[in-house]
């Protein structure tokens, strides 16, 4: 896992950011801007204490899911109910029934209204605006293609939170 620097956008990689973590002040490797410690969201493996689903990447109060747009499964609606979902034909997260898509395609990782897209070195790659990714940021009716399928982002209002305090 990796983030990147609002200003140069350099990526900071899972072993250089369990280096800094600890540290005060932040700062990007590449351009020594300050980084924001909350546009930092750490992997779950570097968590040292159980994150709610809130403080993990999950906005509470919204719903997430990927809407298949077009392809073999279109119409489909993949609900999102974890932090990091892997996409792909067998085994995983969310699952969409395509030759063209890899057993373990692609990782959706929710960041708030936002999610991270990072293919997972699979044989027919990921694209946005039919150009291959390793990572995209998406957003809110976000459109990607993996395998046949094209698929949006979508995060909408929770109607569905409890009320029973």
């Amino acid at each position: 896992m990796a983030i990147n620097c609002p200003n140069c956008h350099t990526s900071i990689l899972e072993e250089e950011l369990a280096r800094i973590a600890d540290a005060t002040k932040v700062l990007c490797p590449s351009c020594l801007e300050p980084l924001a410690l909350p546009e930092l969201t750490l992997p779950l493996g570097l968590a040292t204490t159980t994150l709610t689903p809130a403080e993990a990447g999950l906005s509470v109060g919204r719903k997430y899911s990927l809407v298949v747009v077009s392809g073999p499964d279109a119409g489909k609606v993949l609900d999102i109910r974890k932090v990091e979902n892997t996409i792909g034909r067998d085994g995983c997260d969310l699952e969409l029934e395509d030759p063209e898509i890899s057993r373990r395609h692609a990782l959706v990782s929710i960041e708030g209204v936002r999610a991270r897209l990072r293919d997972l070195h699979s044989t027919n790659g990921t694209f946005v605006a039919e150009k291959p990714i390793e990572e995209a940021m998406r957003e809110n009716r976000d459109q990607f293609r993996v395998g046949s399928h094209q698929v949006a982002l979508v995060v909408t209002e929770n109607d569905e939170v409890d009320n029973d305090e």
